[in-house]
């Protein structure tokens, strides 16, 4: 099934205390960003550097923050991934998605460690940003709960909807901003 299809259970988890938060991160009109066409292996490299910092985070924090299972391993960037749905963060093309608690880290914070990433990385292009809640990372219950495999798809399209970017001289948001996303 389509991502498409899920969208109204997306919108209906999103009422609900769920126990995964998934955010997303989308390269703003990547076939016309030089930076990015030029050096994917630095974008990959951000990529998994953001994931060091959230691991970073959970060891100044005391909170396990990201997920970490057999249906989220941690993604090895030298290999290529079989099953993507099985891996944390879940790329796609110029997009990736960080799987987590839900609760464990607020989204002013993960947007602060992105941007962090984005400034040592000295990354200029903007990235559209989502983050929504989802109730299961097994495939095989997603007919009946919203799955995490179509999660990166749902926020890539309503953070193109939304147009909130993000870029290396983001710091912080305003509550009321916050409330948008």
């Amino acid at each position: 099934m389509s991502y498409s299809e899920y969208m109204d259970m997306f919108f209906e988890v999103q009422k609900q205390d769920c126990p995964y938060r998934a955010f997303t991160f989308d390269v703003v009109n990547s076939k016309n960003q030089r930076q990015y066409i030029e050096e994917p292996k630095k974008h990959f490299e951000f990529v998994g550097f953001v994931y060091s910092l959230l691991e970073q985070e959970e060891q100044s924090t005391g909170k396990q923050i990201l997920l970490k299972d057999k249906f989220n391993r941690k993604l090895n960037l030298a290999k290529p991934a079989i099953n993507g749905n099985n891996y944390n963060p879940m790329i796609l093309g110029d997009m990736a998605t960080y799987f987590v608690h839900n609760g464990s880290i607020t989204t002013e914070r993960m947007l602060q460690i992105f941007a962090m990433a984005l400034r040592k990385f000295n990354i200029y292009y903007q990235f559209h940003f989502k983050t929504g809640t989802y109730q299961t990372n097994i495939y095989a219950e997603g007919g009946t709960k919203l799955y995490k495999g179509y999660m990166p798809q749902i926020l890539e399209y309503l953070s193109k909807k939304n147009n909130f970017v993000i870029t290396k001289d983001f710091y912080s948001l305003g509550k009321q901003d916050l409330e948008k996303l």
